[in-house]
């Protein structure tokens, strides 16, 4: 067994943690950490890779749920990958790389509801947002919201990044994924406190309130991602 650092790339402090999984990935594939052995307590790989001890720990929730490793608390870190987990590892679409995407698009396509507002897209939002509400407090799987994501992307009026982010929804039916969505939204807090976003947001699109739009559409995302990759609720 062994838990002594082995040759990691240092990454920039602000480098996603996807690629700090990338990394992880790399060093046991080149067998600095055969199955069975523990990788480098938290703190010390977090200094080695020049990385926040929190994107750290996204990066392992992630290679948890890929079956690369298994994290126990009190005995640290362990790998249980195999061979063929490690070769398919690149051909996977992971949750963090689904969310950096949805960070830079939707934001942008609030913005665009806003300024570009019509009578029309305004009535369409507020139909979406009731069928939002009328979903009530359903927590977990049940919860469903892309209509809704959509709904804001059809207000933006601009098709090439519509069909963005409808391509970029459609990685969002894997296992990983749907684990991480049925964490996120167990607790009806968070449930109601996406309701709340999504009723700030129709506001501000249909009062033109371009820079609000983007920024609440974007707060939300990021709660959205605390909550799945670091368990974090409301």
């Amino acid at each position: 067994m062994t838990s002594e650092p082995g040759t990691f790339e240092p990454l920039q402090q602000k480098r996603v943690p996807a690629q700090i999984a990338e990394s992880i990935v790399a060093a046991i594939t080149r067998g600095d950490y055969p199955t069975g052995s523990r990788l480098p307590a938290e703190r010390e790989l977090a200094s080695v890779l020049g990385v926040s001890r929190s994107s750290l720990r996204q990066a392992l929730a992630t290679l948890e749920l890929a079956g690369i490793v298994s994290a126990q608390h009190g005995s640290g870190t362990t790998v249980v990958a195999n061979a063929d987990q490690l070769a398919s590892w690149g051909q996977q679409i992971l949750p963090p790389q689904i969310l950096e995407v949805r960070m830079l698009i939707e934001p942008e396509l609030a913005a665009l509801a806003a300024s570009k507002r019509t009578p029309e897209t305004v009535a369409a939002l507020e139909q979406a947002l009731e069928r939002l509400e009328a979903q009530g407090d359903q927590a977990g799987l049940d919860y469903d919201d892309h209509f809704f994501h959509l709904a804001i992307a059809d207000a933006a009026q601009n098709p090439i990044l519509a069909n963005a982010l409808r391509e970029t929804l459609r990685y969002t039916n894997g296992p990983m994924w749907r684990q991480l969505k049925r964490g996120a939204l167990e607790s009806h807090a968070s449930v109601r406190g996406h309701l709340e976003e999504a009723r700030a947001l129709v506001e501000a699109v249909r009062d033109g309130r371009t820079r609000d739009a983007a920024d609440i559409w974007r707060d939300h995302l990021v709660i959205y991602r605390r909550e799945m990759l670091n368990g974090q609720g409301r």
